[in-house]
């Protein structure tokens, strides 16, 4: 059973014992007083029902148990801990960003190179395209204006069976 008096009446002692401790009056005896009745604290507290108070008590208990001194440069080395940690990050994610920038630029210009190399052959083979489009026209122009004429379809009919006349008896003979 959680007795509050007893508990704040040590809490009190306690207090009272490390701030003499801190103002000059050191003895092993105080500091055997001080460890005991925080030993005692921390059970007390441990008995209380209400789980966020009982937190609260030992955070407190253990505020009492840290030296003033100590719990300064403490926080202010961690301070400076997190301050260095965090230059040092930055200084890796603006190395990382100046690398992937540059990566991505030699990328780019690749890609602006194949560009172009494909943009030239693709003008080449436009430029071959357009004179075989134009000699192909001008072939079939001429075959329908002059030869159309003077090639009947009886002459094409006995050049071919005069040519598989003679492939024949060349083929069967030899």
């Amino acid at each position: 059973m959680f007795d509050s008096e007893y508990f704040k009446n040590l809490l009190n002692e306690t207090t009272a014992l490390i701030s003499n401790k801190t103002e000059g009056t050191y003895s092993d005896d105080v500091e055997i007083q001080i460890e005991s009745n925080i030993m005692a604290l921390k059970h007390l507290a441990n008995e209380i029902s209400d789980k966020e108070v009982q937190s609260k008590m030992l955070k407190r208990i253990d505020m009492l148990c840290a030296e003033p001194a100590e719990f300064e440069v403490s926080e202010v080395h961690q301070r400076i801990t997190g301050v260095n940690k965090s230059n040092e990050y930055s200084d890796r994610i603006e190395k990382d960003i100046l690398k992937y920038s540059r990566q991505l630029h030699g990328k780019a210009k690749k890609f602006l190179d194949s560009v172009r190399l494909d943009g030239n052959v693709l003008d080449e083979v436009t430029d071959k395209m357009t004179k075989n489009l134009a000699g192909t026209s001008s072939a079939l122009r001429f075959m329908k204006t002059e030869q159309s004429s003077n090639i009947s379809v009886f002459r094409i009919l006995i050049s071919a069976l005069v040519i598989f006349v003679i492939m024949y008896f060349i083929i069967r003979f030899l």
